[in-house]
């Protein structure tokens, strides 16, 4: 009978108990998010929120106070702040005034003054400097913290706090420096705008406190493998501006020691993979599938959250699917997998991620000794790693997709080369026998080695038979789309893709 409950615990030395509460407290992604975040109405909120911040603004300037906290984000915003010297004054007009002038830090090149007049017209950049908010996680808080006075003081002693405080309120996260991942959501409207102004990216840090940020040693970015696209092209401008926001973001936070580049996440499996999907309906999973009555939360915030290496077999799910417009698209390859298939054909066996990883630290590097200036502090180069992030179930089911795509790779490439190796015995018997009548009755044979024989046609049609539309109007099934061209070649001179790691119920 198994042993279910252990009445000795306290017996043990206080030294062994500690292990155990360290081996129960597995290291966490934290996603860290802005509050209020009411799911219902988070928009309209906001943009309240936002309307009553600018009436308040347009009629009661004077109260405009900036937070030096302000300074460590000056080589993003100080570029949207009109230059000094192009500011008309009082004492440009013969006026002065013994009142000393509100200045939060001392002015330079580097972080110059931020005008509150100027900053009072302009209510969507003050909203950014000035805005009430606070920072939250859903992210499960280590029971252990809760559990009793030792275990809860043993797991404060190893690093766990309330962090990430605002410039207006108090830290309200539970995390880990030395052992949890800061999780950053992509937001769209990052990039655009003043959205972004204190970031300098898509990846909004602009209300984090400076001393926070500096102490996170890992960082995962949502949507960000797209830095992977072209690494080793010398001239992609997307890629520059890439680099550019992920170097801003880095000099932002600047002890990051392992960056985490986000493929896929949990909620795009639970579309995939749920039951009654599209997907999970026409492509059943390897092995057993899932029990469709078991709760399948959606909500994946309030589960604990694995980084799962990405490997190169998860490019084949598409191109090995049935009906691949409905799952499996993978930025960090390129369309359909054109980049990975190419570095391949290029590099054989050479693992194509491990490579793409080590360029674009190189590339990092690089873009930091062009930015480095005197006033500029050295930053970090991290580590990188692409990574899928998931639960335990979802890496289950990526563990089964991989292997389905595995095993059924593998068999048709040995199809492949027992079709090529027939082929090639008729027609080395065909060359010293050429009277035969199986090779008389086709002139071919005698000099084009390229001729497709009846044994190929029927491979063809089997494993890349004509796109059936199945209703869709899309125009992304046809006899010549691009994931029927990867299917054949990962078949007829592919490599065997790397596996990645596995998870085993």
């Amino acid at each position: 009978m198994a042993l279910t409950q252990f009445h000795l615990f306290r017996q043990l030395p206080l030294e062994l108990r500690r292990e155990i509460y360290l081996l129960a407290t597995p290291p966490r992604i934290v996603h860290v998010q802005e509050g209020k975040r009411d799911e219902d109405d988070y928009e309209g909120e906001y943009e309240d929120e936002y309307d009553e911040f600018a009436d308040k603004l347009r009629t009661n300037p004077v109260h405009i106070k900036l937070d030096k906290s302000l300074l460590h984000f000056a080589f993003n915003w100080r570029r949207h702040v009109p230059r000094r010297d192009a500011q008309s004054t009082l004492e440009y007009f013969g006026f002065a005034s013994t009142k000393q002038r509100y200045q939060p830090w001392e002015t330079s090149a580097s972080a110059p003054e931020i005008p509150l007049h100027w900053l009072s017209e302009r209510p969507d950049l003050a909203w950014e400097f000035m805005r009430e908010s606070h920072l939250y996680s859903s992210a499960p808080i280590p029971a252990l913290l809760h559990t009793w006075s030792e275990s809860r003081a043993v797991l404060r002693s190893q690093g766990y706090e309330l962090t990430f405080r605002t410039r207006s309120t108090g830290p309200r996260t539970w995390f880990n420096f030395k052992r949890d991942t800061l999780f950053l959501r992509h937001d769209s409207a990052g990039s655009d705008g003043n959205h972004g102004v204190l970031t300098g990216g898509p990846w909004d840090v602009g209300q984090f406190d400076p001393g926070d940020m500096q102490r996170v040693q890992r960082l995962a970015l949502d949507r960000s493998t797209q830095s992977l696209y072209d690494v080793f092209s010398s001239s992609n401008t997307t890629h520059y501006f890439f680099n550019s926001e992920l170097s801003s973001l880095l000099r932002l936070f600047g002890g990051i020691k392992e960056l985490l580049l986000i493929e896929w996440m949990q909620e795009l499996l639970d579309d995939w993979f749920q039951p009654g999907s599209y997907a999970f309906k026409y492509v059943p999973l390897f092995g057993p599938a899932p029990d469709p009555n078991r709760k399948q939360a959606m909500n994946t915030t309030q589960k604990l959250w694995y980084a799962v290496d990405v490997a190169e077999v998860d490019a084949a799910m598409r191109p090995f699917n049935d009906y691949p417009f409905y799952r499996g698209q993978m930025i960090s390859v390129g369309e359909e997998g054109r980049l990975l298939t190419a570095f391949k054909a290029k590099n054989g066996n050479a693992d194509y991620f491990e490579e793409t990883q080590l360029a674009l630290e190189n590339r990092l590097a690089q873009f930091r000794e062009h930015t480095l200036t005197e006033e500029a502090a050295h930053w970090e180069i991290p580590k990188v790693r692409a990574v899928h992030v998931l639960s335990r179930s979802g890496h289950l089911i990526l563990s089964r997709e991989r292997q389905r795509v595995m095993q059924d790779l593998r068999k048709l490439q040995q199809e492949w080369k027992a079709v090529l190796k027939s082929k090639n015995q008729r027609h080395a018997a065909c060359a010293q026998n050429p009277t035969v009548v199986a090779c008389s009755s086709s002139s071919q044979w005698d000099n084009d080695e390229s001729f497709e024989t009846d044994d190929e046609r029927a491979f063809a049609e089997a494993h890349w038979p004509e796109r059936q539309h199945h209703g869709c109007s899309c125009g992304q099934f046809n006899d010549d789309d691009m994931a029927t061209t990867q299917r054949k070649w990962w078949i007829q001179e592919g490599p065997v893709p790397a596996m990645g790691d596995l998870l085993f119920e």
